[in-house]
């Protein structure tokens, strides 16, 4: 059992006691393509607040909790320290000696992970502020003023990460709050390169404002479970914070049953915010990049077809049946665009020849993915065909009604949303000289015009029953209409996926339609609970949107006024046309 430490040596004490493990070794290739140590030492900070004593309940959960994390943290090669129940000048310090001691070697990582209780205040000019609270903060509905000399706020949490020297520095808070100093995300992981070495500042909170945490932590459960290996989807050895923090917003809001949902993100900061935290899986073989043939054809120059790309497909972007499965009037939907700046197209909707020859993107352009394995895809046209390629012909069609050996590709994910498809007759797809041809599949190697960016589409106007456009005012941040008579930037919305059936709406400027006493406004900074929509997938190109309160978006008046959520049927008011936004050349 931890006891309670008093600050005049609790830091002292935490370094007698500090476990000292030997650091697992992370290996990733330089810009130069030679493997290199990432880290030099590896340091975790916990601080865990259980005996609150001014208006605040105990979270007698807090003590399992940390001893679990600090486990957990241990076996990936942290020295761990500890601190029960500090008041907020022991807060304070604790961070400033350990950043002091710790933090000023550029080749270190570090970890802060804080378990207690949370708070958001709203301040007068409508920003919102976050707060982690300490044993000794007043309950702010008894005693704001007191509440405010001792909690501790986001901003000097901001103060600390910059102060920080070491490269790599990940901030997990089981706690609840909003406001806070980083750009809150669903950020897809990228692949491990050069890049996740450069510095950065990582944030991971267990739930948003008006959120609980429970005295049984799922966070913590899951954080221990995603360390463990289960964070490793695509089992290359790595998890990155990226990679934590998308596992940790699934699961949680999973098995809280849509009661908490963690925020995470970078710092708002250019010169922190390019890298990412890396931990070893340890339940998998480490395979490092260079084994993988990492290197892509961007570092090698596009133009030279005399080098190939190895044929090792690398780390996909998000497991396949959660990335493209499921809501595929959105979310599966791509279009294909050569070296050379064409689109794919399927000649007549399907039935006919493959072509790379269509400088923007309409109905024949877009293709549906849908995951057949691992690695392989099938690709549907918009009239219901298959693509395929017979074993000994090297002709493409759109020709098929169902999947069979020959409408299923490997696919190789390459950098930047890149890729390469082979079929069944064992050749990558080509479109040559970059396009104005048709595709055949009849190389044996990856080079430049093997290579298609795959674009996503997933951003689209939402139009209304009587043909106004849903409208975000100035771009996000005010009110939501539905009034707009065409199609531009601010009657733009990308569509986030947050699981099987729901999603998040961000607007032109990256703020999330939000839902407040039923109106919707732009105003969302991340996605929470207010940001969550079901999404209902009608005829006709249309859908309907369910609230978390369990009402359905209404275009007041069927388009002209408002949007609420108060509906409790579909009807016309509630129906939305997708009208996609595609590409040009």
């Amino acid at each position: 059992m931890k006891t309670k430490y008093t600050f005049s040596f609790a830091f002292t004490m935490l370094l007698i006691f500090a476990n000292s493990i030997t650091i697992s070794q992370i290996v990733l290739p330089n810009e130069q393509g030679q493997n290199v140590q990432l880290y030099n030492k590896s340091y975790a900070l916990i601080i865990g607040e259980v005996n609150y004593n001014n208006g605040w309940p105990a979270l007698r959960g807090v003590q399992k909790d940390i001893d679990a994390v600090r486990q957990s943290l241990e076996k990936q090669g942290f020295i761990v320290f500890t601190v029960i129940d500090a008041d907020h000048k022991q807060i304070d310090g604790t961070y400033r000696d350990f950043i002091n001691k710790y933090g000023m070697d550029p080749e270190n990582r570090l970890i802060f992970y804080f378990a207690g209780h949370g708070h958001t205040i709203k301040t007068s000019y409508g920003e919102e502020m976050g707060y982690i609270v300490p044993v000794d903060a007043a309950n702010p509905n008894v005693d704001k003023a007191s509440f405010l000399s001792r909690a501790m706020t986001m901003q000097q949490i901001e103060v600390y990460a910059k102060q920080i020297q070491a490269k790599h520095a990940l901030f997990l808070f089981d706690a609840c709050f909003s406001g806070s100093i980083f750009a809150i995300t669903r950020a897809i992981p990228e692949n491990i390169s050069y890049r996740t070495a450069k510095p950065v500042r990582q944030f991971i909170s267990s739930g948003s404002a008006e959120e609980t945490v429970p005295d049984e932590s799922v966070f913590r459960q899951q954080l221990v479970t995603g360390l463990d290996g289960e964070a490793d989807v695509n089992r290359d050895g790595f998890i990155t914070g990226t990679e934590l923090g998308e596992f940790l917003t699934e699961k949680v809001i999973n098995y809280s049953r849509n009661n908490q949902h963690p925020q995470y993100g970078k710092i708002r900061n250019p010169h922190l915010d390019k890298g990412d935290f890396v931990f070893l899986s340890t339940n998998t073989q480490k395979v490092t990049p260079a084994q993988g043939g990492e290197q892509d054809i961007a570092s090698r120059g596009m133009a030279d077809r005399s080098n190939p790309v190895q044929d090792i497909p690398k780390k996909s972007e998000l497991p396949w049946q959660d990335e493209y499965q499921d809501m595929q009037s959105i979310f599966a939907k791509v279009a294909l665009r050569t070296s050379g700046g064409y689109f794919i197209c399927a000649d007549g909707g399907g039935g006919g020849n493959i072509l790379a020859d269509r400088e923007s993107v309409g109905g024949w352009e877009i293709f549906y993915v849908i995951p057949v394995g691992d690695h392989k895809i099938a690709l549907k046209t918009q009239k219901g065909k298959y693509v395929s390629v017979a074993d000994n012909i090297e002709t493409i069609k759109a020709n098929k009604d169902s999947i069979g050996t020959t409408e299923i590709f490997d696919i190789v994910d390459l950098d930047d949303n890149k890729i390469a498809l082979k079929g069944a007759n064992g050749k990558y797809i080509t479109a040559i000289n970059g396009g104005e041809h048709e595709v055949s599949a009849n190389r044996d190697k990856i080079l430049e015009w093997e290579v298609f960016e795959m674009l996503k589409l997933r951003r689209a106007w939402l139009k209304s029953f009587n043909g106004y456009f849903i409208s975000a005012i100035n771009g996000g941040g005010e009110k939501i209409l539905v009034n707009a008579g065409k199609t531009e930037k601010f009657e733009n919305f990308e569509f986030v996926k947050v699981n099987k059936n729901k999603v998040a709406l961000k607007t032109f400027n990256g703020n999330y339609i939000s839902i407040d006493k039923g109106m919707a406004n732009a105003g969302g900074r991340g996605i929470g609970s207010n940001e969550i929509f079901e999404y209902i997938e009608l005829e006709n190109n249309k859908f309907a949107l369910k609230a978390t309160n369990g009402k359905y978006m209404t275009a007041v008046g069927g388009g002209g006024f408002g949007l609420k959520a108060d509906a409790d049927q579909i009807g016309d008011w509630q129906k939305f046309e997708l009208i996609p936004d595609t590409p040009r050349k």
